[in-house]
């Protein structure tokens, strides 16, 4: 899981991240964890890679709350674990979908635990999993829904473009394998280079196929109708 924490307190951050730290070596499950003492720095970069995001409810510079709010505009599916001391704040703590409260004190460690461990259950246990191997001969396991399209090279390599990654991750296998595996998972093959996951794609025409980002991929025109075809029978399942 990819956490973000938002604290004015240093050193509190420091001791949650160390905790997390500590889980993530216990559990074998990463958790490459960023700490954000404004929320100015917070709001500032991309989270849309980020899974969790611990944040302090009182601050100098505004209230947990609203920061959440902004949060989960941008974020819809982010899960938000409010830092606190008290829990007078709870209430308000459903306007945002709040997951998790974690009290700060002596018995926080084992909290957060608890709360660790739920956040992954809600993350990847509800979420299809997708093993890759990148060029390091490394295995990664991916949210299929996080992946956009994979993308066909040479010497039987790939790369897979996915949600909050600025670069594609530069994996094994050709394509022919991954579409072999994901077909029965909404991946479709839109043309010799290109393997879509139809969850991405906003629209298709003109021989082209219009992700949710923005960005175009060029399809077959001799296989355009029968990939469109596919695609309106895929989508009619999903309504």
């Amino acid at each position: 899981m990819n956490i973000a924490i938002l604290d004015d307190d240093c050193e509190f951050s420091k001791l949650l991240a160390r905790s997390i730290a500590d889980y993530a070596a216990l559990r074998d499950h990463p958790c490459p964890t960023d700490s954000y003492k404004s929320v100015s720095s917070l709001l500032s970069v991309d989270l849309s890679d980020r899974h969790v995001v611990f944040l302090d409810i009182e601050m100098p510079e505004a209230n947990g709350i609203d920061v959440a709010a902004a949060l989960r505009r941008r974020y819809p599916d982010v899960l938000i674990v409010f830092v606190t001391a008290f829990l007078q704040y709870a209430p308000k703590g459903y306007q945002v979908r709040a997951f998790r409260y974690l009290l700060k004190g002596d018995g926080m460690r084992r909290a957060l635990e608890v709360c660790l461990d739920d956040c992954y259950q809600e993350v990847y246990a509800t979420n299809e999993l997708y093993e890759l191997v990148d060029a390091s001969h490394a295995r990664i396991q991916v949210r299929l829904r996080d992946v956009i399209y994979i993308e066909g090279m040479r010497k039987r390599h790939v790369r897979t473009h996915m949600v909050g990654k600025p670069q594609p991750v530069e994996c094994l296998g050709t394509l022919a394998s991954h579409e072999k595996a994901l077909a029965e998972h909404g991946f479709l093959r839109i043309q010799n280079s290109f393997l879509v996951n139809m969850e991405h794609i906003r629209d298709m025409r003109n021989y082209s196929v219009i992700l949710d980002d923005g960005e175009t991929l060029r399809a077959s025109r001799s296989r355009f109708m029968q990939v469109a075809a596919h695609y309106a029978l895929w989508r009619g399942r999903q309504l």
